[in-house]
């Protein structure tokens, strides 16, 4: 018998709400580059995961729960609905789809940010060296704008773990392709990886 998910997507994209009315930004200095995602949870709750695309992490930061229709102006339309709860029970935080939602903000977050800055594509897998070459290069050149966690940006933007990332930019500096992180750099693309990109290999 094919499973019933206990939730249904009502939206994917840019926040819909003003970012500087969410809890822990300054108003003043609010980001306008929220993303969020929207569910209908068991029928009833309307729930909202929000992440900045500036957040150190792609998993929701900011989670908003309230039964479906509770913004609307005439809110005594959903007194009954209200009635007929207990409130948010663990029930209700159980069928959240978190897994989904950390997915499809990282998709989010990855879009904006290849939009933004024109960062090449990341393979899903390296098997050339030639590959391993581009991802070092990818590396290398947030590490050269500036960026002190290209990590944790690399992965914002491809989805990919942190610990396969990491593994990833060991074995190219196995690999020759990555200069050791030294004061001042966390690592610069080598005269090998450079012959890879250009093709003399």
């Amino acid at each position: 018998m094919e499973r019933t998910e206990p939730w249904v997507l009502l939206y994917e994209g840019p926040s819909k709400d003003n970012p500087a009315h969410h809890p822990g930004q300054d108003p003043a200095g609010a980001d306008p580059e929220v993303m969020e995602v929207e569910y209908q949870v068991l029928g009833e709750w309307s729930v909202i995961l929000r992440n900045s695309v500036t957040s150190p992490v792609y998993g929701p930061m900011h989670v908003d729960i309230s039964i479906m229709g509770f913004r609307h102006p005439e809110r005594e339309a959903c007194t009954e609905a209200i009635r007929k709860t207990d409130g948010i029970t663990t029930e209700v935080m159980r069928a959240i789809p978190m897994n989904d939602a950390r997915k499809r903000l990282a998709r989010l977050i990855a879009t904006h940010m290849k939009r933004e800055d024109q960062v090449p594509d990341v393979p899903a897998r390296l098997e050339t060296p030639q590959e391993w070459a581009a991802f070092a290069n990818v590396y290398a050149e947030l590490v050269s704008q500036g960026h002190k966690q290209p990590l944790q940006y690399l992965v914002n933007l491809t989805g990919i773990s942190r610990n396969t990332l990491s593994a990833r930019v060991r074995r190219a500096r196995e690999m020759g392709l990555l200069t050791t992180p030294e004061p001042g750099s966390l690592g610069r693309l080598t005269d090998k990886g450079m012959a890879l990109l250009e093709g003399n290999d």
